[in-house]
């Protein structure tokens, strides 16, 4: 594992290395540009997961020595902050994607304006955070806030998080709301620290008592082990366990940074590869042929396009059908909870984030178990279409065939990360919990006498009307949501042919163009080639 400065300084000098690679084939320069700038400022974020007075923001308070984050929250208008370091301090609230600036004072007294779904970036020119460059701690609403924070947790945080933190009280240990964010959870992978807060209220063996219950309890609830565990407390302050633990993920954040540019950076280096060969292998074939194997390559296409509709219809009823296997799949989850539902409606428990648990665990588990495979698969054979059509616009030359040129298997990194950028925005549950909240019933118990009579009305209505309107909201988003999916699939597979097109004609141009010098110009251009081609082949080596 390479160190997040380790990952960033290779990925900086790859880039230094292919820009001028990339300006003068025409391939992606621009793109290239927006990853350096992205690289170089890149950022991991750690959510701090617990209940309300767990200790969340009196940690953080204690950690950078500010009274900054109020401790006591009205569950209402709270919502999540993203601390980091920067040369200079700021504080601004992004709602909507637009920006409004407040002071700290504004958010010691809570007295800005936000709404639930709003975001705090709140930038520090604070010692204790100098050390971390590269992380965001994020200090999101207690789980008593309901499905609302699972969902923000998950679905805004778990594709950019360097590692989610547990902050858990000694006294109450893993409580309902936070197991259930650990099955949620479960379905990701991602890592999972936790810190036990207020240790100056356990003496030392009590402690280590405490970190076997939390450790066994995760174990039972997420699956494995966490990944770290240590102690800490606002009240002395000791704060070491918090930099412990982030130092430790400020290293792991290169990982991150890696999983986000690899296959970017061999999309990139394969598109190089391939213009830089064309010129290579095609110096000994005169205009004429050139104009044939430009229009061999459009009917290749045409046909590729052709196959790409006949896949595209079938693979659309396969996913339907999965996706059909999907609805039945929640609400086999919500009928075999009714019981449950009933007993929380009765007790007058938090019944929207109870159903709205049930909902996410089913809605990942079944996307993973029958919509996913079904995508993949025609995933890759999109994946398979475009890769043929690369390999034939190259074709074998009569250079190859001497044996003078050493090319690897063409790979087609390209269509696989656009498609796997696609893939991963389908989980993505908050809006779909929009739709299920619609179909929920008021607090009524019913108008029964007996307790009795109350729970036949809760689970009649359950079972008739809620459970059915459910089901129904979700299998409409759904539907609609696959064929989006396979659409995007489409357009992007169509796209990047298109793109395969028009670079293999800028490259036979600039073969033609030249040519036209006299011999040793364009001996020495064939030379050249040849020096960046095994210049972007050395440049795989970056890359895990």
């Amino acid at each position: 594992m390479k160190t997040i400065t380790a990952q960033q300084s290779e990925y900086l000098e790859l880039c230094s290395t292919l820009h001028p690679l990339t300006k003068q084939y025409q391939v992606s320069s621009e793109e290239l540009e927006t990853w350096q700038k992205e690289i170089g400022c890149f950022q991991a974020y750690v959510p701090l997961i617990g209940a309300y007075s767990s200790g969340k923001s009196s940690l953080l308070n204690a950690f950078l020595q500010q009274k900054l984050f109020r401790v006591e929250i009205d569950p209402c208008t709270d919502i999540a902050f993203e601390i980091f370091w920067a040369n200079q301090d700021k504080f601004e609230i992004i709602t909507d994607g637009k920006s409004t600036p407040v002071t700290a004072d504004q958010i010691r007294s809570g007295s800005y304006t936000a709404i639930p779904d709003s975001i705090c970036r709140v930038a520090l020119n604070n010692p204790s955070l100098q050390s971390l460059p590269h992380l965001a701690i994020v200090d999101l609403p207690g789980l008593q806030s309901g499905v609302q924070v699972h969902s923000m947790a998950i679905d805004n945080y778990v594709s950019k998080s360097a590692a989610y933190l547990l902050i858990i009280d000694p006294e109450i240990l893993l409580r309902e709301d936070l197991i259930r964010f650990m099955e949620e959870l479960q379905a990701f992978s991602v890592p999972v620290y936790c810190l036990i807060t207020k240790s100056d209220k356990k003496d030392p063996t009590e402690l280590e008592q405490v970190k076997d219950s939390v450790q066994t309890q995760i174990l039972q609830y997420f699956g494995r082990n966490p990944d770290g565990m240590d102690i800490v407390s606002a009240g002395i302050p000791d704060t070491e366990g918090f930099r412990r633990v982030l130092n430790e993920l400020e290293d792991r954040s290169g990982e991150l940074l890696a999983a986000a540019y690899n296959d970017r950076f061999r999309s990139l280096l394969s598109a190089l590869e391939r213009s830089i060969k064309t010129r290579i292998e095609n110096t000994e074939l005169d205009d004429t042929e050139l104009d044939r194997k430009e229009r061999e390559l459009i009917t290749k296409i045409d046909t590729a396009k052709h196959e790409i509709a006949g896949a595209s219809e079938k693979s659309r009823v396969e996913a339907q059908n999965a996706g059909a296997r999907w609805v039945a799949h929640i609400q086999q989850a919500l009928e075999s909870n009714v019981n449950a539902l009933v007993n929380t409606q009765m007790a007058g428990g938090d019944f929207q984030s109870q159903i709205g648990h049930i909902c996410r665990r089913a809605f990942i588990d079944g996307y993973n178990q029958y919509v996913l495979p079904v995508l993949k698969g025609y995933g890759s054979k999109l994946e398979g279409i475009v890769a043929q059509v690369q390999t034939s616009s190259s074709g074998v030359s009569k250079t190859e065939q001497r044996g003078e040129i050493n090319a690897p298997k063409q790979d087609n990194s390209t269509i696989k990360v656009i498609i796997e950028e696609i893939l991963k925005r389908i989980p993505v549950i908050g809006p779909f919990l929009a739709a299920i909240f619609k179909a929920i019933f008021g607090g009524s118990k019913g108008n029964a006498a007996s307790k009795e009579d109350q729970k036949r009305q809760i689970e009649q209505k359950l079972r008739s009307e809620i459970i059915p309107q459910v089901v129904s909201n979700l299998h409409e988003q759904i539907k609609q949501k696959i064929d989006e999916s396979i659409e995007e699939m489409n357009k992007n597979t169509e796209q990047a042919l298109n793109a395969n097109l028009d670079q293999f004609k800028r490259d036979l141009e600039d073969l033609k163009e030249q040519r036209k010098a006299n011999e040793e110009s364009f001996k020495q251009k064939k030379l050249q080639w040849q020096k960046n081609l095994d210049t972007v082949r050395e440049c795989y080596g970056y890359l895990t």
